[in-house]
């Protein structure tokens, strides 16, 4: 009899330590997630950009933030203001995540790209086992990704004003 509480107790241990919650990393699903993500310098969105991806992050303690899967390219189109990345999985985390999502353009990571944007802090319900992973219902608005002008477009913004002001001082 103790043997077998001893195994039983073991397998429930072994469970836990694999367990793993799953969600939707989807922002457009009709009738439950709405969540555009769009570009600071007008209403386009994200997938207009070149190299222009999403990334889900697991929020710690005191805010520390952790990677979940790989990068997810946005879409493009018409559709660019949205991202599919299927169903990922938060291993050792049932129940509720609390989740934030960086997207960025212009390089291969966050930290390098010189546009870039996260979403707030939001609770997510997962889903495991034999349920369904569950939609991102807490994302209830997106978020905008403030583009920098490229250097080119500064040298010549500044150009211009020096132009004028040689203009001025002519007359």
């Amino acid at each position: 009899m103790k043997k077998t509480l001893v195994a039983i107790a073991a397998l429930m241990l072994a469970a836990a330590a694999h367990a793993q919650g799953t969600f939707v990393l989807n922002n457009h699903i009709v009738g439950s997630v709405e969540a555009p993500v769009i570009r600071s310098d007008n209403q386009q969105g994200l997938g207009t950009m070149a190299n222009a991806f999403v990334q889900a992050f697991l929020v710690g303690a005191g805010g520390s933030l952790t990677a979940i899967g790989t990068p997810v390219a946005f879409r493009t189109g018409n559709a660019a203001k949205y991202f599919d990345g299927g169903e990922v999985a938060i291993p050792g985390v049932n129940g509720t995540a609390n989740l934030k999502l960086r997207a960025w353009s212009g390089a291969a990571s966050y930290d390098a790209a010189p546009n870039k944007g996260e979403s707030i802090q939001f609770a997510q319900a997962l889903g495991g086992g034999t349920l369904p992973a569950e939609n991102m219902v807490n994302l209830t608005s997106g978020f905008t990704v403030t583009v920098v002008p490229e250097p080119t477009t500064i040298a010549l913004g500044v150009l211009g004003g020096v132009a004028l002001l040689a203009a001025r001082r002519r007359k």
